[in-house]
């Protein structure tokens, strides 16, 4: 969401709500079985190891414990969730 909106963004926003206002007069709640909306999130292939989870007890005199390399990331995907009135549609 924009932080500054123009005069015609914001008006052109209150058009919209004030549409969506009458709309919900009109038809009650009926009208949010209507409205899908959709959320996104960039999520990594594999989420790497936090530092906590790789400690281990162990006594201040013995060694530490090798750590193995984790592999290299395989980038970023676009997740996609669709939801209505009664739960999630499509993920």
């Amino acid at each position: 969401m924009l932080k500054h909106l123009t005069e015609n963004q914001k008006i052109h926003r209150m058009s919209v709500s004030m549409q969506h206002f009458m709309r919900f007069q009109e038809m009650g709640y009926q009208l949010f079985s209507r409205i899908i909306a959709a959320d996104e999130i960039w999520r990594h292939h594999f989420d790497p190891d936090t530092k906590s989870k790789s400690m281990d007890w162990r006594y201040p005199s013995s060694p530490r414990p090798k750590k193995t390399r984790s592999p290299t990331r395989g980038g970023k995907v676009m997740l996609t969730c669709f939801f209505d009135a009664n739960g999630q549609l499509l993920l």
